[in-house]
């Protein structure tokens, strides 16, 4: 019984962790796109384009880099 309560608290902390990022995203994301506001008008549309990737798509880059430096790591070590 002990387990399943400890288990019940372990996915509880995880699953707040997960939003909390998301919501960190999202929360830098507005400040950002806030930022781009003041810029001129040639600069608007790119700052923009940079700012609104969203938190699955920047997950799926993470994922990829982070397999990109794994792999590079393996490689340089069996050098």
């Amino acid at each position: 019984m002990k387990k399943v309560k400890v288990l019940i608290m372990l996915s509880s902390v995880f699953s707040l962790a997960s939003c909390t990022y998301h919501d960190w995203y999202g929360a830098l994301q507005s400040n950002q796109q806030h930022k781009c506001r003041n810029l001129p008008p040639s600069a608007y549309d790119e700052c923009i384009n940079q700012s609104s990737e969203t938190y699955s798509e920047y997950l799926k880059k993470r994922r990829q880099v982070l397999e990109e430096k794994k792999t590079k790591e393996k490689q340089k070590n069996k050098s």
